[in-house]
């Protein structure tokens, strides 16, 4: 009389059994699990496994639950370029209204007077740029802190709908002084004031 030899492994969802090598290769590897499997089929564990769901969001906000359904939509989420799409899971009026304003209350002051100082760094750095000995070119006034740099092709204006101050002295800060001396010039308040008075 022979025995029915025991299965190698058995699925616990389907009942799917293992009676040899190349069967086992139908089951999920498992190095803890006996012969190096799971107690699952690939296809039973497939199907819990939470992604067997698709998902019929790209993007969801985890605040409100606004779903960016298509590309076109994303742009209603923060960018983000270490998330999935490269957006992050919170939608931008959820992040501005909650997060960032409760941020900024708290820590008004900080980055208020972080500003300040990285303003100051800024532009100290871009005098530097324009002259070795910061002075007005008009009169010679030499008090850094009334100097004012000034657009040689008088375009300060539409430079600043698309720059902000900061952004103006950090692109002249990383020019060379040959360059950055094509198009801004230093002057003292009341000189710049008499030029604009002129134009």
């Amino acid at each position: 009389m022979s025995l029915a030899l025991s299965p190698l492994r058995v699925c616990k969802d389907c009942g799917k059994e293992a009676h040899s090598e190349e069967d086992l290769l139908l089951f999920k590897k498992d190095k803890k699990g006996l012969h190096g499997r799971a107690q699952l089929c690939t296809l039973c564990h497939n199907a819990r496994s939470p992604k067997a769901e698709k998902k019929p969001y790209l993007r969801k906000c985890f605040v409100c639950g606004v779903e960016a359904t298509t590309k076109l939509t994303l742009h209603l989420f923060r960018k983000d370029q270490n998330m999935k799409h490269g957006r992050a899971n919170i939608c931008r009026d959820c992040y501005n209204k909650e997060y960032f304003q409760k941020y900024y209350t708290q820590s008004k002051e900080r980055i208020v007077n972080h500003s300040r100082t990285n303003c100051k760094s800024l532009r100290l750095k871009a005098l530097d740029v324009l002259s070795d000995n910061p002075t007005c070119i008009w009169c010679g006034y030499g008090d850094e802190r009334s100097l004012c740099i000034d657009h040689i092709h008088d375009n300060g204006n539409e430079e600043r709908k698309t720059h902000s101050m900061n952004k103006i002295y950090r692109l002249i800060s990383e020019m060379s002084r040959e360059v950055a001396q094509k198009d801004y010039q230093l002057l003292c308040r009341n000189c710049n004031w008499i030029k604009e008075m002129e134009r």
